[in-house]
């Protein structure tokens, strides 16, 4: 994941990785959901919940700058790109009308994301995106059902 773009900012920024994937930054979502306790305390206990590195989220690492009395420091904070499932989840484990809300919005935007068949989009090259995901997919399910044919005889 290179570069993060951001694909709409409702209730949370939701951001477009390299590969076309929909993804939510950690520290935003913990902003957008209200939580109190600090993001380096909460984003452990939430990731406990089953959630793996690499899986169902990424390590960001990010520069900012705070202004400390007269002068200027760059610190280095560490952050998380979370893929929307674990994103919804998180969501839902808050149980708050905030959380529901912004899961409602993960879910519907997934919706509109994944709901259009290739031949239903527009614009050439995201149509040419999907239609190479839709033959992936199709391929996979293709190997895991020879695999499956396999093992059965």
């Amino acid at each position: 994941m290179n570069e993060l773009k951001i694909f709409n900012s409702d209730l949370i920024p939701v951001y477009t990785t390299d590969t076309g994937e929909k993804v939510v930054i950690g520290r935003e979502l913990h902003d957008a959901l209200g939580i109190k306790s600090q993001y380096k305390d909460w984003f452990p206990r939430m990731a406990d919940y089953g959630f793996s590195e690499g899986v169902d989220f990424n390590l960001l690492k990010n520069e900012r700058v705070h202004k400390e009395g007269n002068r200027t420091v760059k610190r280095m904070v560490i952050d998380h790109i979370l893929k929307f499932d674990m994103a919804k989840h998180i969501c839902m484990i808050q149980r708050t009308e905030t959380g529901k809300a912004i899961r409602q919005k993960l879910i519907d935007l997934e919706k509109a994301i994944n709901g259009k068949d290739s031949y239903m989009i527009e614009d050439p090259i995201e149509r040419a995106k999907v239609w190479i995901k839709e033959q992936e997919a199709r391929k996979q399910l293709e190997m895991k059902n020879a695999a499956q044919s396999q093992q059965i005889q």
